[in-house]
């Protein structure tokens, strides 16, 4: 029973990594022109949300980590208390970091859009603490020339890329480039 449970714990707080951790990074990198109007209305929120979206990712992480500790080494045994362990340091850092930022990152308005509703609950849940935190609700925007540079950084690891080719030495002056 308490190893259903502990199933149950760790797939919910690799689930709510999942959305947080991908809402921080779809909210910098996404195009409000795409965005629905819940989507809109949570990334317009700016630094309120993206406190919203570290608090919550947080709050899942250590204090599901915490409960599924306790409950595990109190009844499950050894054996399962490794295995939470182990599901706990690589799982959710691929299930509930890795994995999101870069769904996140190659799709941010359909990551946005499908998780709206969700992202605007926690929001309007952890407000009470978030609202204490950061003073003001800033829009997060990328500037032009941050894109620019975002965009020549994903350019130089093409590969067809200049910074790909072979570096000429001349003999005489090996120290040159």
């Amino acid at each position: 029973m308490f190893k259903i449970i502990s199933s149950v714990i760790l797939t919910l707080q690799s689930s709510l990594s999942f959305l947080f951790s991908g809402g921080e990074v779809a909210m910098n990198l996404a195009d409000s022109n795409k965005l629905s109007v819940e989507a809109k209305k949570f990334v317009d929120g700016g630094t309120r949300s993206l406190g919203t979206c570290a608090l919550a990712n947080h709050l899942a992480n250590a204090g599901f980590s915490m409960l599924n500790g306790f409950l595990v080494g109190s009844y499950c045994g050894w054996i399962w208390g490794v295995f939470t362990t182990v599901f706990s340091l690589l799982g959710l850092w691929y299930l509930g970091e890795l994995v999101p930022k870069v769904t996140a990152a190659k799709a941010p308005e359909v990551f946005l859009n499908k998780h709206a509703r969700k992202l605007l609950a926690a929001k309007s849940l952890l407000a009470p603490i978030v609202e204490r935190i950061v003073a003001e609700e800033q829009k997060c925007e990328v500037k032009e020339n941050e894109k620019e540079l975002v965009s020549a950084a994903r350019m130089a690891d093409e590969e067809w890329s200049l910074s790909k080719l072979p570096i000429y030495q001349d003999r005489r002056h090996k120290d040159l480039t």
